[in-house]
């Protein structure tokens, strides 16, 4: 275990705040994708998709770039704990499917989903799938 590893686990202040960072971010990031996802399903019709991601893209882009930051902190502290962590794959593969899910709608693709064409709600499900996938795989890391 590197120093600065060993000195992020051994803090009764740090360790917890880095956690409680990761908390919040994944909180923002998960909330803004839902709000999002639920508006591609057809939930709230009454809200216009362009001003609603709008709003939401900026709460979500900081959600993870804090909940990124502080994973990363929080996987250095312990890595080879976690190479034998069935969770943490999961966790890692379901990230790799939303983010895919984000590279392929954010692109060429946005423009139309923002019209609320047929692949909204397909891309809506895949999203949700995947990110509260990230949330429960986290969460069982303990436990595991």
């Amino acid at each position: 275990m590197s120093e600065f590893a060993a000195a992020l686990r051994g803090s009764a202040v740090l360790y917890p705040a880095v956690e409680c960072a990761h908390m919040v971010g994944a909180g923002m990031l998960l909330g803004a994708i839902v709000a999002m996802d639920l508006r591609l399903l057809g939930v709230g019709r009454t809200l216009a998709v362009a001003p609603l991601s709008r709003l939401l893209l900026p709460v979500a882009s900081i959600g993870l770039a804090l909940a990124t930051l502080s994973g990363a902190l929080l996987f250095a502290a312990d890595w080879q704990s976690y190479l034998d962590n069935r969770a943490v794959w999961a966790k890692a593969a379901l990230l790799v499917l939303g983010f895919a899910n984000i590279a392929l709608l954010h692109g060429r693709h946005w423009p139309r989903l923002l019209r609320e064409n047929a692949t909204a709600p397909v891309a809506a499900s895949v999203s949700l799938f995947a990110w509260i996938g990230v949330m429960i795989a986290g969460r069982l890391i303990a436990y595991m």
